[in-house]
């Protein structure tokens, strides 16, 4: 396995493609993005590994709750990508396929210009597998519960 930096292009069946985790594209919530800002500064990850690794565990357990409690109160159109960031990377990228995850809504969605948004499932109580070959790109989702198995 390899472990892909924040943002990371191929070209593969005729597409400039482009891989990203889709936080950075929901830039209408607004607490996030200060908190994925403040994660994500140098001196942050320098504290943050100071830290036991137990600390480190409970941390990111609670940062995980906080986060559920607040996404409850939050509007799904906050918590979704914004069409026009989606069309800035993709234009800045030069990509015409965007692959993500982070909304947790499995589809393939259709943009102006021949481009194409994939978004791919949390893995918490679905599966989601995206297949790219020269004849199609296709989403296929398999629900499971993550404690039983599918």
């Amino acid at each position: 396995m390899t472990l892909l930096p924040q943002q990371h292009r191929i070209t593969g069946y005729g597409y400039n493609i482009l891989f990203m985790h889709g936080d950075q594209l929901c830039t209408d919530d607004i607490p996030y993005q200060k908190f994925r800002r403040k994660s994500r500064t140098w001196w942050w990850k320098f504290l943050i590994q100071c830290l036991p690794l137990k600390q480190r565990r409970l941390k990111a357990e609670n940062y995980r709750k906080i986060s559920v409690a607040q996404q409850k109160h939050k509007s799904s159109d906050i918590m979704d990508v914004n069409p026009t960031t989606v069309d800035a990377v993709m234009a800045s990228e030069n990509v015409d396929l965007l692959i993500h995850g982070h909304t947790h809504r499995p589809e393939i969605h259709s943009l102006p210009n021949n481009k194409i948004r994939a978004v791919v499932g949390d893995w918490y109580t679905q599966g989601s597998v995206l297949t790219l070959s020269h004849q199609q790109l296709a989403l296929s989702c398999i629900s499971f519960n993550a404690k039983n198995g599918i």
